[in-house]
Formats: structure tokens, sequence, C-alpha cells
């Protein structure tokens, strides 16, 4: 029969031993002052994809896509509001990514005026790590770059936000390029403080569930 294909990151020893000591160390801290950001790429009939099982065995977890259209954003999201969502345009190298950090600097820095330190909070992606945008994010931003262990997706509200952006657009069923970007940015606009709270409030839960399962992924 045709099914869905099962995608599972496989995790080094090394990497869960990481995500074990981060939930130990954060797991009674409050994120209310921690800005959440990550790219995620959105495509054309992402949840039609079908791969062939035969019966008695395990569905593969490699597939081959069709070419498809593919848009990738940026976006960040905190306790206290979002940023708005930037289309990326061409690859994010680290040039790409610092241009990208300097247009929203403002309205990062509104969404926490007056409320003391803040942090910011980003994966191990090759262009999040150069020396430019580290040094930038110190001094033009906030001098407090929070940790996210390899491999962690899990431990990124932000991806929940994806998850729940993902179901809209796709119910909006998209047949090009123009559809399916207005799609994405409507379905951004529609993300409440609300919804963002809760995702970030079940971090803690997350956190305890990952300790329950000695670091593995959810």
């Amino acid at each position: 029969m045709f099914v869905k294909p099962r995608f599972k990151t496989q995790l080094s020893e090394n990497n869960r031993q990481k995500r074990v000591q981060y939930c130990e160390r954060f797991g009674n801290f409050s994120f209310k002052k921690v800005l959440f950001t990550d790219e995620s790429s959105f495509q054309l009939n992402t949840n039609t994809l079908k791969v062939f099982q035969f019966k008695g065995q395990k569905p593969p977890q490699l597939t081959k896509h069709n070419p498809n259209v593919k848009i990738m954003v940026w976006g960040g999201i905190s306790y206290w509001g979002k940023t708005s969502l930037h289309v990326v345009e061409e690859n994010l190298n680290g040039e790409g990514y610092l241009k990208l950090l300097k247009k929203h600097r403002r309205e990062m820095l509104d969404l926490f005026e007056g409320r003391g330190l803040w942090r910011f909070q980003q994966d191990n992606a090759p262009c999040h790590r150069t020396k430019k945008v580290k040094n930038y994010i110190k001094r033009w931003l906030t001098p407090n770059i929070h940790p996210h262990p390899a491999q962690s997706p899990d431990l990124n509200p932000i991806e929940l936000i994806w998850a729940q952006m993902k179901t809209l657009v796709e119910n909006k069923k998209p047949t090009n390029k123009r559809e399916l970007l207005n799609a994405i940015l409507s379905s951004w606009d529609k993300i409440t403080r609300e919804s963002i709270r809760k995702c970030i409030h079940n971090l803690h839960k997350k956190m305890d569930s990952i300790l329950d399962n000695n670091g593995d992924l959810l």
C-alpha cells in the first residue's frame, strides 16, 4: 500500500547527551525574555507525498521528491510577540543572514523594550555560526546568545509555529508560487500571541519528556 513516509533524525550519542545536559540546565528557566528564531521551507503539495510499503515491512525513510516550488522564510517569536516574516530570496550564507538581522534589528529590540536583558536563540546552521554574525548579535542586539544543542528542533518553540503555519498553508491548497507565498504570509499573520505563549509554555514539558527518554527526539 501507499503510505506517508516517516522521517526521524538519527541522533549521535554525543548530541543526545548534550540535549540531556541542556534540559537539566534550563528545566526551571523562564523563557519569557528569549527570542526564538529559525528558518523554514514551505513547498507545494507537502502532504501529498506517499511511498510504497510492502505488507509486514517498515515504511521506507528515504524518498525522491519530484521538482517542486519551495520558499524559505525566517521569523522570530517571543512571549511578547513576533517579528515580521522575512522571505529568503537567495541561498542563505553568513553575509545574507547578517543583512537579514540588520533589516529586522529594530523590531527585535522593540519586542523587549523596557524588559531588561534578553536572549537570542538560533540553531547551529553554518550561516548562524560566523564570527561576524555572532559579533553583530552581541553588539547590536543582545550580549546573550542562548545555547541550542545540535539536532534539537524540538527545543525551539518556533518549530510548533511552523507546523501550525504549514497546516494553514496546505488547507489553502496553493497551486503556484504566488499562491504559496500569499498563503505563507497570511498564515504568519494569523499566528496570535496567545498561540506563541502556549508553544513557549510547552517547552518545559518537552524538556521533561526528553529527560525521560534519555535525550531522544520526541
